[in-house]
């Protein structure tokens, strides 16, 4: 069964995508009888997201669980073995990468409720997506030309130094000391 048959599974355990699924499947054929059947939990889905679990501060941008989540456990942010892991808890940041996927969730949720005529569900989808977007142009730093995670309770991004440059397989050499 996929998580979606099971009415008490753990939703935060699956990889965002279903929404934008159904709403690819929609276009390719124009079947409404697929995304009237499994709207609701493609919804309850995607919402699940910004309850107390996975937001914990209560600001619209959710966090990540366990960096199991991201796709990238190896992540050098979340890992946390390892010299070049930073061994940061996934869920005390609110991380650009899921920001990205649940704003995608969202705008595809949006065009299926306008598919099946639902426009108190966009109503109440768009301040959601309003807040994730503003989220994550919290996470842009134009000085380095990038997004990054912020602190979930602090909402600033922890500027840093390259520790070391190579290309492909390279010996780093050992931590400089940082002093407290």
């Amino acid at each position: 069964k996929t998580a979606y048959e099971i009415r008490n599974c753990d939703w935060s355990s699956d990889v965002c995508s279903s929404d934008l699924i159904a709403w690819r499947l929609y276009q390719r054929t124009g079947g409404k009888t697929f995304l009237r059947d499994s709207y609701s939990d493609l919804k309850r889905f995607v919402f699940s997201w910004f309850h107390g679990r996975h937001d914990r501060d209560g600001d619209g941008a959710p966090e990540w669980t366990d960096e199991v989540q991201s796709g990238f456990p190896d992540s050098p942010i979340f890992a946390r073995w390892g010299d070049w892991g930073s061994s940061i808890d996934p869920s005390t940041v609110e991380s650009p990468d899921l920001l990205s996927y649940l704003t995608l969730e969202l705008e595809a949720l949006s065009r299926l409720a306008q598919a099946l005529g639902r426009s108190e569900d966009r109503a109440e989808i768009e301040p959601r997506l309003a807040g994730l977007r503003s989220a994550l142009d919290r996470c842009w730093d134009e000085e380095r030309g990038g997004y990054f995670p912020v602190d979930r309770d602090q909402h600033v991004s922890q500027s840093g130094r390259r520790l070391s440059r190579g290309r492909g397989a390279f010996t780093r050499k050992p931590r400089p000391r940082f002093e407290p």
